[in-house]
């Protein structure tokens, strides 16, 4: 190809690029090279550039197509030196960012601005007490009796109440006024005592509460004492979050993480404050205070809506982001270093250490300091979206997102993105909630992004997150994203969970060590103690962001600007915040709204601030994990993003459930940040059939406190219908077929019968569903077969391979589950991949290791069996010949039948999907509770009829076992009566989601039976505590511990040891696990043979100079539960390489 490479390079870029260009073309010009280039050439160019480049760095490529015509290629560095097609400019015009629509749409927005800056000069008043000033006098690293944040709170409490004595009903004039006069007077510190049981809220003026709750949350959010400790009774705690009054008269000294131990005399010296300890001595504190306050009572007394204004924390988006902006204000300066030129000389209290222990900075300087970070933040804050770098997407990328595509099987989409054009400034205005229910391998990764892309604002580009329901997101899973797409590593960012899954991949050298547990940086608790709280780290430090970093804000932003400087601080998180396009778990993005202490919140905030959202087959999680998914999605509307919901299998009330936490959020980011407040919400319904997108009016405050959205819901109702007949006459891919598990008797252990009714199922099935290789004619086939638990899966595989297969038969038998080291599992995953890849008339006997076996051993038919837990049946794009599957969930068994000829489309009559009768936990415990961990069944509540499958699913799912079941209640529901298995799911996630049944009228039960619905934690102000994400804590399970096997050198035998944390070594824990004794059938074989040893040797020859213990520690790892369920005796385990770890 003929290229053209125009630069608009500016001082030193200019010569960098001159190096690079003079290298591969010539110069046809002083800024212009042209060449005739291969496609590798170009990509090698474009690397070069993308090493170097900087603000000031600008070069275009064009391809000459013909002798009238070329095309922009692509753009490296400042995109705003050419036009759309890649033109350069010849004029210029200039234009105010202080007068667009920016600032002037966000109507609060000086009045939070003032009202942070004055929270920032009050929120460490508390560490004027005397147990803290001695604490670091003497280089303590001991926990405080009462939090400073709490002492701050009853020291500006204290204030306040003095100046409004006098009032009737107190307003903040009075207080205000006595900051913005200067008045010194300290007769109000008298009160403050030991005395800790009043609510210090409840009687503040509006302002003032808001400025009150900043400042007591600046680190965390207030969770009750009793409800940190493990003696408390889940009854106990669901009451107390269904009868939370609001944190105006919940919140006391029992809410603010108060040290338990701590002795009478330790308490009293932290509540006497001596009045020369306090910065409002501090001259140069006054002078800041006067400014804010004054400039904060003109600013009322101006505006009467905030003069009338009764609460300021009823209002979510104010607070929060006022929250948000304090805390990263904190975080940056406290990590900075002292400035003498905001300290007063005269007043000498300290507010932090360094690293060593050693005082840092002054109290008053680091007051001032903080309230001078929040003033910076909430000039850009409004004008975040507009700083960060959006997603333009290079020719080839962009033909694929806007042209219309020539496979008809894929064609759906077009009407998609094309649909998504036409209502991009709608959405912009009222915001966007959007559901793709397409069917499986219909290109739903494709169309996700074309929305997004269609939705975004065409002249600047799409922002948007992918997140995942996989807990263990990998490289591998990012690529397939950036293939599927056509991106790079400069578009899109993957966010991994370690360094070593990153190798893996790359196979690249890592230096990285374990970092110093006695670094306050990486150790929260030690910064805690050492009075530095907000110098610790705002992201999990083993987080790793594959992202071409080159982008920047300088060249928008200042270099003395606080959010470049932080986000310099933090590389990683300046990769998460500036990518255009991030992929990650859902995990990532959850300390937003899911942690409770300060910094892990701050990165997911702006990230969503900033990017709209795309959750990738949210069903997957428990219901018990919807709560916080609701949270999420409640904030991503009050954030302002748009959200795009991705799974075949969501029941209506999953969907209704999560517009109305979306809704909710809107409303409030409507009334701060719209002019004129949309009364609607732009909503899209996709899949393959059919797509539309309408106006959903908002209900009103009253009619969200009584019921779901009636317009959303009926306009879902018609488009599911509309999605079950087509599924009803499309083609057939896969047949049902029953395995009769009997009944259990005391005379047959369970796994007697299950083992012999599987392994005469698994020669059945590939007797039906074997192919045959054209090489050596010999019939083969692939089958899973899914159970729901990791330890019965074990028992089964240890089992089953003692059975003889039918003559001329061998079995290839694998075990796949997340109980693995990791670099066993990376193995493992890798080979499934390849296996399995249908795709492009592929086949398994064109895979070296299966052609192997084909020619290795004489038997005429070879049955491939991947043994696999949940882990197979989302988020790897295999395909099987055939499964069998133990029954947990309807929505399990749609999600993994799904798996069978996934890759290929032709209509297929023979039996593959063979669903046991019942599963294991029934054979063991038949009067028990059986769909459960994974399943929705529980002990009262929800219990279905029966245990049998084959009564639990309706003839229409017998016959054609698709997506209807879950995305169609069954009609006619009467209250408690599950007649089929899907019945139990759609009315617990009713239940859960609307507070409300499948059968009208039953609001009574549900109030009877204390239903917690998830909109308990945005329907009143339990939204500024944790309470509920400490009650209904996400993923919450039982307690893990980091394992790995380790040695001293690659001769010794490798030994289990536990990571402590608190002393950053690996303890060893061989007496926790004992060894399995495998004893396959001559006619099976066992599959990966590679042993740990072998593995990590074939490592060490890509990282030569790593320790053989550190890479142990690195790649032999994996997470164990430590206690036994319902117990808290510790667990033991037993472990073989090709079974992994099953409990003892």
């Amino acid at each position: 190809m003929m290229v053209t490479f125009v630069s608009q390079c500016e001082k030193k870029a200019l010569s960098r690029t001159r190096r690079v260009l003079d290298a591969f073309a010539n110069r046809i010009g002083d800024n212009t090279w042209q060449t005739i280039i291969t496609e590798d050439g170009l990509i090698a160019v474009k690397q070069l550039l993308r090493k170097t480049v900087t603000k000031n760095t600008a070069v275009s490529c064009h391809w000459i197509r013909s002798r009238s015509r070329s095309e922009l290629v692509w753009i490296v560095g400042n995109r705003n030196k050419f036009s759309k097609e890649g033109f350069v400019p010849v004029n210029s015009t200039k234009k105010n960012f202080l007068s667009t629509d920016h600032q002037s749409s966000w109507h609060n927005a000086e009045m939070l601005t003032l009202v942070t800056r004055i929270a920032a000069l009050f929120h460490d008043f508390g560490k004027a007490n005397d147990f803290f000033i001695e604490k670091l006098k003497k280089r303590q690293t001991i926990a405080d009796p009462y939090r400073h944040e709490w002492i701050s709170l009853r020291l500006f409490e204290a204030f306040v109440l003095h100046h409004t004595a006098s009032d009737t009903s107190p307003t903040d004039t009075a207080w205000l006024t006595a900051l913005a006069e200067k008045n010194t007077d300290l007769t109000w510190l008298l009160p403050i005592n030991e005395d800790n049981t009043n609510a210090p809220l409840a009687n503040l003026p509006p302002l003032a509460q808001l400025v009150g709750w900043l400042v007591v949350t600046h680190h965390r959010l207030p969770i009750r004492s009793d409800f940190l400790i493990k003696a408390s009774s889940d009854t106990n705690l669901k009451k107390d979050c269904l009868n939370f009054s609001g944190i105006l008269q919940e919140l006391k000294a029992n809410w603010c993480y108060p040290k338990h131990d701590a002795k009478a005399d330790e308490k009293i010296k932290c509540c006497k404050v001596q009045q020369q300890n306090l910065p409002i001595r501090s001259h140069k504190w006054q002078s800041e205070a006067s400014r804010c306050a004054s400039r904060l009572l003109s600013y009322t007394q101006q505006n009467a809506i905030v003069a009338n204004l009764q609460s300021p924390l009823q209002d979510s988006y104010l607070s929060h982001i006022g929250r948000l902006i304090l805390m990263l204000a904190d975080h940056h300066y406290s990590s900075g270093e002292a400035n003498a030129k905001q300290h007063d000389e005269s007043y000498y209290c300290y507010a932090n250490t360094d690293k060593d222990g050693k005082p840092k900075q002054f109290l008053d300087d680091h007051l001032i300091g903080v309230n001078q970070g929040v003033r910076q933040l909430m000039g850009v804050i409004p004008r975040l979206n507009a700083l960060l770098p959006a997603f333009e997407p290079e020719h080839q990328t962009q033909k694929q997102l806007e042209s219309k595509t020539s496979t008809a099987y894929y064609q759906w989409q077009d009407k998609a993105y094309a649909l998504a054009v036409k209502h991009q400034a709608d959405s912009v205005e009222c915001g966007f909630f959007g559901v793709n229910l397409a069917s499986t391998g219909r290109g739903k990764t494709l169309a996700n992004a074309r929305i997004m892309y269609g939705l975004a604002d065409p002249e600047r580009g799409a922002r948007f997150n992918v997140a995942m329901g996989l807990r263990t997101l990998t490289l591998q899973t990012g690529q397939a994203y950036r293939q599927r797409l056509g991106l790079t590593n400069a578009d899109l960012a993957i966010l991994v969970g370690g360094g070593a899954v990153r190798e893996l991949f790359e196979q690249q050298q890592s230096t990285n060590k374990l970092e110093d547990e006695k670094d306050p940086q990486y150790n929260p608790s030690l910064a805690e103690r050492m009075g530095s709280e907000s110098f610790s780290e705002v992201i999990d430090k083993n987080l790793f962001v594959d992202f071409d970093d080159n982008l920047s804000l300088d060249d928008k932003l200042s270099a003395d600007h606080i959010l470049p400087q932080w986000l310099n601080k933090h590389a990683d998180v300046k990769k998460m915040l500036i990518a255009p396009i991030l992929c990650c778990t859902i995990d990532h993005l959850m300390p937003a709204t899911e942690s409770t202490r300060g910094g892990r919140q701050i990165a997911p905030m702006l990230r969503l601030m900033s990017s709209d959202l795309v959750l990738d087959e949210p069903d997957d999680f428990s219901p018990e994990d919807w709560y916080a998914l609701a949270r999420l999605v409640y904030w991503a509307g009050l954030l302002g993003s748009r959200v795009l919901l991705s799974s075949a299998t969501l029941t209506p009330a999953e969907v209704n459930g999560l517009f109305m936490a979306y809704q909710q959020g809107r409303i409030a980011y409507n009334q701060n940040r719209r002019s004129n407040v949309p009364k609607e919400i732009v909503c899209g319904w996709f899949d393959e059939n059919d797509c539309q997108i309408k106006k959903i009016t908002l209900q009103t405050a009253t009619e969200i406190a009584h019921s779901h959205n009636v317009a959303f819901s009926k306009e879902h109702v018609i488009f599911t219908k509309k999605r079950a007949e087509f599924l009803a006459n499309e083609s057939q891919r896969r047949k049902l077929a029953f395995v009769s598990m009997g009944e259990p008797t005391p005379s047959v252990k369970w796994s007697t019968t299950v083992n012999e009714k599987l392994h005469d199922t698994v020669q059945k099935a590939h007797q039906l569903n074997a192919q045959t290789d054209p090489l050596t004619q010999k019939k083969y086939s692939v089958g899973l077969m899914r159970f729901a638990n990791i330890d019965a899966l074990a028992e089964v595989a240890e089992k089953i391979i003692k059975l003889p297969p039918s003559p001329d038969t061998r079995l290839h038998v694998c075990v796949y589950h997340s109980r693995f080291p990791l670099l066993a599992r990376a193995n493992l995953e890798q080979q499934l991949d390849e296996l399995l890849n249908r795709n492009n008339n592929k086949a398994p006997h064109d895979v070296a290791f299966v052609r192997g076996w084909l020619n290795q051993y004489p038997e005429q038919h070879h049955i491939i069996v991947v043994i696999a837990s949940p882990v197979a049946e989302v988020g790897r794009d295999h395909d099987y010949d055939w499964i069998i599957v133990e029954p947990s969930s309807m929505r399990s068994i749609i999600q993994v039948v799904g798996r069978v000829r996934r890759h290929r489309r032709e209509p297929y009559e023979q039996p593959n999907v063979f669903l046991m009768e019942t599963n294991i936990r029934h054979l063991k415990n038949p009067d028990g509770v059986a769909f459960s961990r994974p399943g929705f069944e529980t002990a009262f509540s929800f219990k279905p009829q029966s245990h049998f499958l084959p009564d639990l699913l309706s003839d229409e799912q017998k016959q054609r076992l698709d997506s209807t079941a879950r995305i169609r209640p069954r009609p006619n529901f009467e209250y408690g009566n599950f007649i089929y298995l899907a019945d139990l799911e759609h009315e617990r996630m009713m239940q859960l989601m609307l507070n409300r049944s499948l059968q009208q009228g039953q609001e009574t039960k549900l109030k009877a039976e204390n239903n917690l619905p998830v909109a308990r934690f945005w329907q009143n102000t339990m939204q500024h505590t944790g309470l509920m994400q400490q009650y209904t804590r996400f993923r919450k399970s039982t307690p893990e511990a980091l394992m790995c096997f380790k040695s001293a050198d690659d001769n010794d035998t490798l030994q289990l040891h536990e990571f402590e944390p608190k002393t950053g070594t690996w303890i060893k824990q061989n007496s926790q696990i004992s060894p399995i004794t495998l004893k396959p059938h001559q006619q099976v074989s066992l599959w990966p043979q590679a042993n740990p040893v072998t593995l990590l040797q074939k490592q060490l020859n890509h990282t030569p100079q790593t320790s053989w213990p550190f890479l142990c520690t690195r790649y032999l790892s994996l997470s164990l539960p430590t206690k036994k369920d319902g117990s808290g005796a510790m667990q033991y385990w037993k472990y073989e390489d090709w079974i992994g770890f099953v409990r003892a």
